[in-house]
């Protein structure tokens, strides 16, 4: 027969890929597909226009090369980079475990020191001199200073009424709270300011460091009374027969600052239908959403509007007009509110 090249047929086997030899008809060239990473050996033949095999078998070595993300090396780094992600997930973990167990432990200090705080309040409300009375304190979310006290005298002539405010928060206000409670017991009968100069020189003793005590102080009798003041929010002394409101401010600085200090004292009558009202910071100081706060002049308005009330009737206007005004936020600090009311006279 007449040999053609044209009609030379072909048929190829790669090992480690092909179970048996492919035909590749008349093509001088191999299509594969499907071949993973490594190094094959592709073996070829050819067979004449007669079918004949040929004596030689042609072989040529050649490699899959893999993508860079299917080296050895990507791999290494896959599994560093697992292992990393497992070791910061275990340690964010371990992290925010410890962190609720600290925030569960702040919380119940924070709510005994708040109880401890409530505790130092008084229990019984005094039905003496024919005054009512009406008292309370809204907590903030820490633990402030706040504190408010009655002191009847035993000879049922006078009593006496504390309110006031530490500085700052925490374990520390509460520590001030507790020695003004102590340093007040057991006082004997004198005008607040000697009370209030007494007091200043245990506290400043006792060494708070930049803690003090800010203090309203008075002393009811049956028509008048005295009152002193260390750096607190003023008094309001309501009139029951004119409806006239006079803001009794003293000047001074705070117990605990300086250790001889004195403190003026201010006596005026305290009749029929009169009342007098304290207050901390915390309520004229109140700020809204906007940070805008309340204001002294607010809480002015608030008590001259509603002096003929009741003391109940008169702290809840007061505790009304700063909910208002806080709307759904938190008070950022304790708003205290005494009223005393002379109501009725003595038999």
């Amino acid at each position: 027969s007449i040999f053609k090249a044209g009609n030379t047929t072909f048929s190829y086997f790669i090992d480690g890929y092909h179970d048996a030899w492919v035909e590749n008809g008349t093509r001088r060239y191999i299509e594969v597909q499907g071949l993973s990473p490594g190094t094959y050996t592709l073996k070829s033949k050819s067979y004449n226009s007669d079918g004949y095999e040929s004596k030689n078998t042609a072989s040529i070595k050649f490699s899959i090369i893999p993508p860079w993300w299917e080296t050895w090396w990507a791999y290494t780094s896959y599994a560093v980079a697992v292992f990393m992600l497992f070791a910061f997930y275990v340690k964010y973990q371990k992290r925010a475990q410890a962190k609720a167990t600290e925030n569960k432990r702040k919380e119940e200090e924070l709510e005994e020191a708040r109880q401890f705080q409530l505790d130092m309040l008084p229990r019984d409300t005094p039905d003496e001199l024919g005054l009512d009375i009406s008292s309370a304190i809204q907590t903030a979310t820490e633990v402030g200073g706040d504190y408010y006290d009655y002191f009847p005298q035993k000879d049922g002539k006078s009593l006496y009424v504390v309110v006031g405010d530490a500085t700052g928060h925490g374990m520390t206000a509460g520590m001030m709270v507790s020695i003004t409670k102590a340093g007040l017991y057991g006082i004997p009968s004198i005008p607040p300011n000697d009370i209030a100069r007494r007091l200043n020189r245990v506290i400043k003793n006792i060494d708070l460091g930049l803690n003090r005590m800010a203090f309203n102080m008075a002393r009811f009798w049956e028509d008048r009374v005295e009152f002193t003041s260390a750096a607190m929010p003023p008094v309001y002394h309501f009139h029951g027969e004119t409806g006239e409101l006079d803001e009794v401010l003293l000047g001074g600085l705070p117990l605990g600052s300086i250790k001889d200090e004195t403190f003026s004292l201010e006596e005026f009558n305290f009749n029929q239908g009169d009342s007098l009202i304290f207050i901390s910071d915390g309520l004229p100081e109140a700020s809204n959403h906007t940070g805008e706060m309340l204001g002294y002049d607010a809480v002015y308005s608030c008590i001259k509007a509603n002096g003929n009330q009741t003391a109940e009737e008169q702290k809840q206007s007061l505790l009304d007009l700063g909910n208002a005004w806080l709307g759904d936020l938190q008070n950022q600090d304790d708003i205290t509110i005494v009223v005393v009311k002379k109501s009725k006279p003595l038999e």
